[in-house]
């Protein structure tokens, strides 16, 4: 008999390898990770010294799927350096108080608390995964803050930022992964530099003059 912390960790495994159909994937002008674990936090044994600091297009490939028509499901990013994929995953509860359904929420700016697993097996809480390619997670929970959160006219995610904390047990106790992840978000991550989106833009533009100059000279 597959017990519901099992299951969990079998959609998590499924989810690291999978993107629903019809969902193109979308990578920023910027994005930025940072992570910091705690001594026997199952993440921080895939950390150089238990801390990484990952940019878009430097140290890997950030990418992301979400579309407002599946907003409901959370954020869902991954980063890929070399053949290492992350995820980080954040769902706001399911049940929602206005209306008494449980068909989800878009996530919204603000804090969410009491994190515990998988979403879709606590609807009164919120959601988060920050998992590692080899790191198998059973137990976790912990909490995480949205900073910057919008969509595009083209209706796919413009711009996240999230700072997080995860544990690896239920009751927020025990080694914890803190961290934080920019997407085309301007806000700083403390002690990362991060491009800000409109600087990345004005850099290529700038190199585009500039080697067509030396083309003319």
């Amino acid at each position: 008999m597959i017990t519901i912390r099992a299951l969990q960790a079998i959609v998590l495994a499924s989810a690291m390898f999978s993107v629903a159909a019809g969902q193109a994937q979308a990578t920023p002008v910027s994005g930025a990770i940072h992570m910091e674990a705690e001594y026997g936090n199952h993440v921080g044994y895939e950390l150089d010294n238990g801390a990484a600091s990952w940019r878009h297009g430097l140290d890997g490939t950030m990418y992301t799927s979400d579309n407002i028509n599946w907003a409901n499901d959370g954020v869902n990013m991954f980063f890929e350096r070399g053949d290492q994929r992350w995820l980080m995953q954040f769902v706001a509860p399911l049940y929602d108080p206005r209306d008494g359904s449980d068909d989800g929420q878009m996530l919204q700016v603000g804090l969410y608390d009491n994190v515990n697993g998988d979403a879709r097996y606590a609807p009164n809480q919120a959601g988060m995964a920050i998992s590692s390619p080899l790191g198998s997670m059973v137990e976790w929970s912990g909490w995480f803050r949205v900073l910057d959160i919008a969509y595009g006219n083209d209706g796919n995610l413009s711009r996240f930022a999230v700072d997080f904390m995860q544990y690896d047990t239920w009751n927020q106790t025990g080694p914890a992964l803190s961290g934080s992840l920019r997407y085309n978000s301007a806000l700083p991550i403390k002690g990362v530099s991060v491009p800000e989106p409109g600087s990345v833009l004005l850099l290529l533009a700038g190199l585009g003059i500039l080697a067509g100059a030396r083309r003319r000279i």
